[in-house]
């Protein structure tokens, strides 16, 4: 019986060494995940922030561009004769021809609509999906048989110490990602 004890002293220190070690690789993929995502998320955000900056610098040039027009259009008026008014009215035309085609830098290829210099080209959204299927998964991750079987089993009232089953909802969960078969549908959008 001691030599029981002893080793039971043993497989408690070897399976708890296990336990931890698989859940420190539990927590090191998850840190790792969790890592990777805020990354991407942060690159999501740089990137609408880069095309929300092109076009503020786009509307400002336009911006730009129409102010100057009309400083020298008030020049003239306030400057010229009557001649010289006839003269420059061809000169201003060619200007406001010019005005619609201006380079605005990366956004030159887009149709310069009114909105397109009034609306956002991309929305404030940084949508995620996450799991709703982690607390499950983890729930029926490990199991210990209950300390109450022991004495079932000591009385000769049971053979063998059971895990007790996983709910019909973790071990659905278990098999999806098991299989490989999880997808979208089994995620929240924030």
């Amino acid at each position: 019986m001691k030599e029981t004890l002893a080793e039971l002293s043993n497989n408690l220190e070897e399976q708890q060494a296990a336990i931890r070690a698989n859940f420190q690789a539990i927590r090191d993929a998850l840190a790792s995940r969790e890592s990777a995502t805020l990354e991407a998320l942060q690159l999501l955000k740089d990137t609408k922030d880069e095309v929300l900056n092109n076009q503020i610098d786009s509307v400002n040039k336009m911006l730009g561009v129409i102010d100057d027009g009309v400083n020298n259009i008030n020049v003239v008026l306030n400057h010229s004769n009557d001649l010289e008014l006839v003269y420059l009215t061809i000169v201003l035309q060619e200007f406001i021809g010019d005005l619609s085609r201006i380079d605005t830098g990366k956004f030159a290829s887009i149709s310069k609509s009114l909105s397109y210099y009034k609306q956002p080209a991309v929305d404030a959204d940084l949508p995620v999906a996450l799991s709703d299927q982690v607390p499950g998964l983890v729930e029926a991750y490990a199991a210990v048989p209950d300390a109450e079987q022991v004495q079932d089993l000591a009385d000769g009232k049971a053979n063998k110490l059971k895990i007790n089953s996983v709910s019909r909802e973790q071990a659905a969960a278990l098999r999806e990602v098991s299989n490989g078969q999880a997808n979208e549908s089994n995620c929240v959008v924030q």
